[in-house]
């Protein structure tokens, strides 16, 4: 998933509900007309998010309905779609598979977190008993190999 449409559906999932119109302002427009609310629209065909307003089954009909909502407050018209004069903000909801996303997420990151503290565990226990099983005697001579008689400045 795109990161601009994630954010949108963290927006949409921690507010429990956003406008049409804010969503739309808080969109990166790459196109500034319907293109740029595919995704959005994908996102409401898969179940991610529900919508309160038209819901059309052509995707096209879809994204035209969503470009309209973002001209603003008014009798507004794009493509073959026309809202009326009184079409107050629509909003967008979390739908069944954004909760089960976020959720998905969140379980995962918790593993990740589990697998961290137990791998500092392993490696903090493991240290401890190398460290006990490591002869710590360092008193050792240093001998010559050929006759194995000490070296000159070596302790006898």
């Amino acid at each position: 998933m795109k990161q601009n449409y994630h954010q949108i559906l963290e927006y949409i999932y921690k507010n429990e509900e956003a406008g049409i119109r804010e969503v739309s302002r808080m969109m990166v427009r790459k196109y500034d007309d319907h293109r740029d609310f595919y995704g959005l629209a994908a996102l409401l065909k898969e179940g991610y998010i529900g919508f309160t307003g038209p819901i059309h089954e052509e995707t096209l009909n879809q994204v035209e309905t969503f470009q309209c909502y973002s001209q603003g407050e008014g009798r507004q018209t794009y493509g073959r779609t026309t809202l009326f004069s009184k079409n107050e903000d629509s909003y967008f909801y979390i739908g069944p598979k954004g909760i089960s996303y976020f959720h998905q997420r969140w379980e995962l990151r918790r593993g990740w977190y589990i697998v961290a503290v137990l791998t500092l565990v392993a490696s903090i226990v493991s240290g401890v008993i190398i460290a006990n099983l490591t002869d710590t005697n360092t008193n050792c001579a240093i001998t010559n190999q050929a006759n194995g008689t000490p070296k000159s400045g070596a302790p006898s």
